[in-house]
């Protein structure tokens, strides 16, 4: 279990570079096993407690305007995130888990780069660059995980607003993580 950001790279097998082999889906299960361990809520999954207690990051909410969700900074040896309070809670759930894909997968990258800033501008699946794509994967896999989300499907009668509701994130990230599973024609 991640203790504190000396032990991140043991807790992921030392695989932080930008192009980590390791599966976003073994990934998430290692976090998913870890928070289990740590007596910390995974249906849904308490992503602040995720975040506050396994990898010591520090979450501000701040009114970020109306076109930024969120971002992840580093501040000496801190490392924040910037959540907007101006957005929903399911929303807000979704970006923080976002953010702590971009600090799994590239936090080195931020690191080498001052200048670079992970950032979340309103929420969207964009196919064009890796590094989104990556993070938005994450926080898919992280907070509705496959298995899960795949019995809610196979219970059927099942609404993308009570998908929401279970896992306590916005519908558009449930019609995202279904059309990603191939599954978005099985929901009322």
């Amino acid at each position: 279990m991640v203790t504190d950001l000396s032990n991140i790279d043991v807790f992921f097998n030392d695989l932080h570079q930008p192009q980590r082999p390791e599966s976003i889906e073994t990934c998430v299960e290692r976090i998913r096993s870890a928070a289990r361990d740590a007596n910390i809520t995974t249906e849904p999954l308490d992503i602040r407690a995720v975040v506050a207690e396994l990898f010591k990051l520090k979450i501000e909410e701040a009114d970020l305007g109306r076109d930024v969700c969120g971002f992840l900074e580093k501040a000496g040896c801190d490392w924040q995130m910037y959540i907007n309070i101006r957005a929903s809670d399911g929303r807000k759930r979704f970006v923080i888990a976002r953010e702590l894909g971009h600090f799994v997968f590239y936090r080195d990258k931020y690191i080498a780069d001052a200048s670079l800033k992970p950032t979340s501008l309103v929420f969207r699946y964009d196919e064009t660059d890796p590094i989104e794509r990556q993070a938005t994967d994450f926080a898919l896999a992280l907070m509705l995980p496959k298995n899960v989300f795949m019995a809610y499907i196979e219970r059927s009668c099942i609404t993308i607003e009570k998908l929401s509701y279970i896992f306590g994130v916005s519908t558009s990230v449930v019609t995202c993580r279904a059309a990603k599973l191939g599954c978005l024609l099985f929901l009322n």
